[in-house]
């Protein structure tokens, strides 16, 4: 029989070609022609429900809720479960919470409603603004009382922001603290993410047991997520704005409000560079492994409204 090529495309249609001329080999196309057309019209689409049928049972034995280390993830399905040509989609809400927080189960809740082309990777994951401001709210809630950023740094650096600091305490060690609220609100852009994160900030100088300098201080970041080794996802700030709001303690200046703001702007650029230092070494989140399983190859892209991740998976001990 003269050789004969098929194609299944995305749509599981069938194309020929026969290298073949004349009668036999008109007839020989048309018998597969047919052939084709009978198992397009009658056989795959039996095919693909079974295999819907199938794939649907198999993540029916998959918890809505996995627990990773002191949280749980709710994978409730926002919508069908869709094949899509040889892809499976799977849309959930997947909401980081606490089970000792139920504040940190109420967030209202949604989903993407459309997804961009798949890629050659075996996994492509959509972390949306819910997701990403429901992780955070559940995270800052938990951790309401701790320091998110905590930097030690002399009071000659600090007294650029607060003048008269240095003048009062003498050249010592201070700390530096910042506790975000779970206010905080994260938007999704092309490239980059900006963070709203209304925050308390607090000053101690060594030697004295309670803060010199606190106050309310809204900080818009503007940072791109990244992938380290490890792996873990972690974050590099670009810039920020800082609005100093009411001042809850002051025994460290007697500058007004104004000259604070001032300083503060002054040391932005070295607040950005302590910042990212920190969170290199501090706030960095491994990716953990779930069920036995394991991400690799991770490529993170900034999109309007969500990040994407692509990557494929490994069996731990593989």
């Amino acid at each position: 029989m003269p050789d004969a090529e098929f194609v299944s495309d995305p749509d599981m249609d069938f194309t020929i070609d026969l290298d073949v001329d004349g009668t036999i080999g008109s007839i020989i196309a048309e018998i597969f022609n047919f052939a084709g057309d009978f198992a397009k019209k009658y056989i795959l689409p039996v095919m693909k429900d079974k295999i819907h049928e199938l794939l649907v049972m198999v993540l029916d034995e998959i918890p809505t809720e996995v627990e990773i280390g002191d949280y749980w993830l709710d994978l409730t399905l926002a919508a069908p479960i869709q094949l899509n040509n040889k892809f499976l989609q799977v849309n959930s809400y997947a909401l980081l919470f606490s089970k000792e927080y139920p504040e940190t189960q109420n967030k209202t809740r949604y989903a993407l409603s459309s997804f961009p082309s798949i890629t050659d990777n075996q996994f492509q994951l959509f972390l949306s603004e819910y997701s990403l401001n429901s992780a955070a709210y559940t995270y800052l809630t938990v951790n309401s009382e701790e320091a998110l950023l905590s930097y030690t740094i002399s009071t000659g650096f600090v007294n650029v922001m607060l003048p008269g600091i240095a003048q009062k305490y003498g050249m010592k060690d201070s700390e530096i603290s910042l506790i975000p609220k779970p206010e905080t609100n994260i938007e999704l852009f092309e490239e980059y993410m900006v963070i709203t994160a209304p925050s308390t900030f607090y000053v101690k100088v060594d030697g004295f047991e309670n803060p010199v300098f606190a106050c309310e201080l809204n900080l818009i970041l503007k940072a791109v997520a990244k992938v380290e080794k490890g792996p873990k996802f972690s974050a590099v700030i670009t810039d920020l704005v800082g609005e100093i709001g009411e001042i809850l303690v002051n025994e460290a200046t007697t500058s007004p409000l104004e000259s604070i703001e001032k300083g503060f702007l002054t040391l932005k650029a070295a607040i950005v560079n302590i910042a990212n230092a920190y969170i290199k070494q501090y706030v960095d989140f491994p990716i953990p492994s779930i069920m036995g399983i394991s991400l690799t190859d991770i490529e993170i892209t900034h999109k309007n409204e969500y990040i994407l991740l692509n990557f494929n998976i490994t069996r731990d001990g593989e």
